[in-house]
This record gives structure tokens, sequence and C-alpha cells, in this order.
């Protein structure tokens, strides 16, 4: 009986702490940091740009293999921008070869 007791006592103070450092370990806890999230939100932006000057330059015509090595990133980077541009209206894709209009 005293060891069923134990048990119980036990058992209760063990819920209770566990409950307190929870609570300690929450209140110690800082904000999410978003640094990771603003830093690629960021890279995207300035690769753009990046590409943006590349058409300008080209007169409006920018050659996608031209753009990724001169760039130092992957193609797929490329067509992740000449994706979103095009789909906003801003650029054209001709035909099978690698470049690219703008509007």
């Amino acid at each position: 009986m005293e060891d069923i007791k134990d048990e119980k006592f036990l058992l209760e103070q063990t819920e209770d702490s566990s409950h307190f450092f929870d609570t300690q370990m929450q209140s110690q806890r800082s904000p999410p940091d978003n640094s990771f999230k603003n830093f690629k939100q960021g890279s995207l932006v300035a690769l753009t740009q990046k590409f943006l000057t590349l058409i300008h330059e080209g007169r409006g015509l920018v050659d996608l293999n031209y753009a990724s090595n001169a760039l130092g990133v992957p193609k797929r980077r490329i067509y992740d921008i000449t994706n979103v541009l095009q789909g906003i209206g801003l650029l054209t894709k001709q035909g099978p070869l690698s470049k690219v209009f703008w509007k």
C-alpha cells in the first residue's frame, strides 16, 4: 500500500515538475528568427535584378545559358525567374532556343 502511495506521489511530482520545465523552456525561447527566410527572399530579388540588368544590356534579349553562367547560378534558378516574368507578361520565350525577350 505504501508503495502505491509513493508511486502516486512521484507521479504527481513528475507531472508538476515537467509542467514547470515546459513553462520555463517556453519563456526562454526567443521569437522565431526569419533571417533565413529574408535571406532567401533577398537573394531571389537580387538575382532577379541582376537578370533584368542582363536583359537591358542585351537590348531586350538574353540567352538563358549565358545568364546562368554570367550570374553563377544553376539554370533552374534562371527558369524560376523567367517563368514568373513570363507569367506576368513581361517576357516571352523564343522557340526551342534558350532565349527570352523583354516585351
